[in-house]
């Protein structure tokens, strides 16, 4: 409850700063009979406002990508080394992706650059 009240507090924050996107958590945790990654987009009650949250179980590369449906528009949130744990991005969607739905691409990679895993999911604005 304290850490849900912790993160929407952040999101209206960057909202007020006019910022797009950022990591606004990182827990370490074992993921104990889950699976090794996954991916969740949590919707927020505010316009073109959501929140990624995702887990690894392993120190891995990984890229969040959002795009338009046409995949015309692209917008990187992540293209980065991580370490294991769970992690809240905040999302905000820019004008230049003015459209009520949004492809979100997360891809997970090992230390010799090969996709190990991969997920895309629908953002509904």
């Amino acid at each position: 409850m304290f850490k849900t009240a912790i993160i929407t507090g952040l999101v209206l924050i960057m909202s007020q700063l006019n910022i797009n996107s950022g990591i606004l958590s990182q827990t370490i945790t074992s993921l104990d009979n889950k699976e090794k990654f996954s991916l969740e987009i949590l919707p927020v009650n505010e316009d073109n406002l959501c929140l990624i949250k995702f887990n690894l179980e392993q120190e891995c590369f990984v890229k969040i990508k959002v795009t338009d449906m046409s995949n015309n528009e692209t917008e990187y949130l992540l293209d980065e080394e991580m370490l294991p744990g769970t992690y809240t991005v905040y999302y905000k969607s820019k004008e230049k992706l003015n459209t009520e739905m949004y492809n979100c691409s997360f891809e997970v990679y090992n230390s010799e650059k090969e996709i190990i895993y991969s997920k895309e999911l629908i953002i509904h604005n």
